[in-house]
């Protein structure tokens, strides 16, 4: 196991230096340009060593988890996988991303952030994502339904089962509610009715999905490896079925 390297974080002498400026700037009877250099310099002074200081954060958790960090996201995952979190307006970016191989298994961690303009809030969302050997159409698995751009563009469709009380704990959503039969058998449903509720589950193009929203994470919404526990949890669990149904023996 790899030992996480602890990264100090920076004195508050140094996070105080901008606001410093700035207060000088906004009494000094200068000049707006002159105003601007005086908050502007120490800005860029203090951002740079800030901004090393975080970058060795994440890349000291990527290490602790044997995960590579890149930053940005080199797949483009975002436009390859059709999953519906992928699809909702608004817009979103993605940051912090890491991937490798992790407990044996093929794994990408990444980070989307929102600002919904109509609440005027924030979202963080962490994501697991994994391969699994069925390329399918998109499904949702969550408390909450897909946003109506998602639901739109994907052609998506609430999927009801038997038992009313996992209709009322999850909301299905598919773009073929064969797909989501398949998936969300007996027992995909009692172990879901058994899971951390902070969890969501999306599917598709042969991948599978692991989301948890900041506001949900206990105890730490940085804390990545629970993350992945719950992504490998739930593609273990996927159906032989399913995986012979859309797998590569079913394209032949």
């Amino acid at each position: 196991m790899v030992a996480q390297r602890k990264v100090a974080l920076p004195r508050s002498p140094v996070v105080l230096v901008p606001i410093v400026a700035l207060a000088v700037a906004l009494v000094l009877p200068v000049p707006p340009i002159v105003k601007l250099a005086i908050v502007g310099i120490p800005t860029l002074v203090v951002a740079a060593p800030l901004r090393r200081l975080f970058l060795d954060r994440w890349q000291a958790r990527a290490s602790s988890l044997g995960l590579n960090y890149v930053g940005s996201d080199p797949f483009d995952t975002r436009r390859a996988l059709a999953m519906p979190l992928f699809r909702r307006g608004g817009g979103g970016r993605t940051a912090n991303v890491m991937h490798g191989r992790w407990r044996g298994a093929e794994v990408r961690l990444i980070r989307m952030s929102w600002h919904t303009a109509r609440t005027n809030q924030d979202e963080d969302w962490w994501l697991g994502l994994t391969p699994i050997a069925a390329r399918t159409s998109p499904l949702h698995i969550g408390k909450v339904p897909p946003d109506e751009h998602a639901i739109d563009e994907l052609g998506l469709e609430r999927v009801r089962f038997e038992l009313g009380a996992f209709n009322d704990a999850y909301l299905v959503y598919a773009a073929d509610p064969y797909v989501a039969t398949a998936f969300v058998d007996q027992q995909m449903i009692a172990w879901l009715m058994e899971s951390d509720p902070q969890w969501d589950y999306q599917v598709a193009d042969g991948w599978v999905m692991c989301m948890r929203e900041k506001l949900r994470a206990r105890p730490d919404p940085y804390d990545l490896e629970p993350v992945l526990g719950a992504l490998l949890a739930f593609r273990d669990r996927v159906p032989r079925a399913a995986l012979s149904l859309f797998g590569p023996e079913a394209e032949r």
